[in-house]
């Protein structure tokens, strides 16, 4: 009798340690969808011009795929790219000018670094980062 308590015991507390292990690991993933409303900053790496903050707004698809538009001061700007995983790489267009982006998100999910450049060119021209402001239904993140 007393060992079939012990396997009992013995039992619990494995399926209370896999519980435990199992919820870090979820609260510590995030969201990995890039809907929703982000204040972001963008600058040059060689410091020339001044940095300018910008409003992103932002839909994904099942797919991966995702759409999105900026504002900064009176300039609108579109965004489309393709997401894996934490990753999301495009291009970027306004006005007559347009180029690619890469974005990652951080493992909250709350925000992201990323690199930008004018036209095909490999080479990065700046810093594009942000901070998630609101979910895909518009409640404050």
């Amino acid at each position: 009798m007393k060992r079939k308590w012990l396997l009992i015991a013995a039992a619990a507390l494995l399926v209370g340690v896999i519980l435990i292990v199992v919820l870090i690991f979820l609260l510590g993933r995030g969201p990995t969808s890039w809907d929703g409303e982000w204040e972001a900053t963008w600058g040059y790496h060689d410091g020339a011009g001044e940095e300018v903050e910008l409003w992103l707004s932002l839909t994904q698809d099942e797919q991966g795929n995702v759409m999105g538009a900026y504002i900064y001061g009176s300039t609108e700007g579109a965004i489309s790219g393709v997401t894996d995983g934490r990753r999301l790489r495009g291009v970027w267009e306004e006005r007559r000018i347009s180029g690619w982006f890469e974005f990652i998100m951080n493992r909250r999910g709350d925000s992201f670094t990323g690199v930008w450049s004018h036209g095909d060119d490999e080479h990065e021209d700046g810093y594009w980062n942000g901070t998630r402001y609101s979910d895909q239904k518009g409640r404050p993140y």
